[in-house]
């Protein structure tokens, strides 16, 4: 199968969540990536909450999805994998950034990464759990 530009609209339109969830699990690693010092409380867990390697965890997850997006054969294995590794990650920052909130008092985009862990739970649950041959 030739992927062309209307074959790739066709993928994004058949695919949206995933490539949302993409978009954004990508723009928010990058943006933990490049913020050395967003998290300020605890001091022993800060420092590893703003270590690189979370930000990137995130940036991989999102090329994972927009990866599971583009390829013809949409693996049901890693779209769970990809699934409920980022429902993890995300959960775990969410928490992290509402006691954030509430502790220090600074201000944190909880509701919004609440909202997005939501979504990709919604996703898990309704995804398809086995792959489909074409014999089927």
């Amino acid at each position: 199968m030739e992927i062309g530009g209307e074959n790739l609209k066709k993928m994004i339109s058949d695919n949206p969540f995933h490539t949302s969830i993409g978009v954004a699990l990508i723009m928010i690693g990058t943006f933990l990536m490049r913020r050395d010092n967003y998290f300020r409380w605890p001091p022993g867990i800060s420092v590893l909450a703003n270590d690189d390697v979370v930000g990137f965890l995130l940036l991989l997850f999102g090329a994972g999805y927009l990866f599971w997006v583009f390829d013809t054969e949409q693996s049901a294995r890693l779209n769970h994998f990809l699934l409920s590794g980022s429902a993890g990650l995300m959960a775990l920052l969410t928490v992290y950034q509402l006691l954030h909130f509430l502790i220090v008092g600074n201000d944190m985009p909880w509701i919004s990464n609440g909202l997005i862990t939501a979504i990709i739970m919604i996703l898990a649950a309704r995804s398809d759990s086995r792959d489909h041959d074409d014999h089927d």
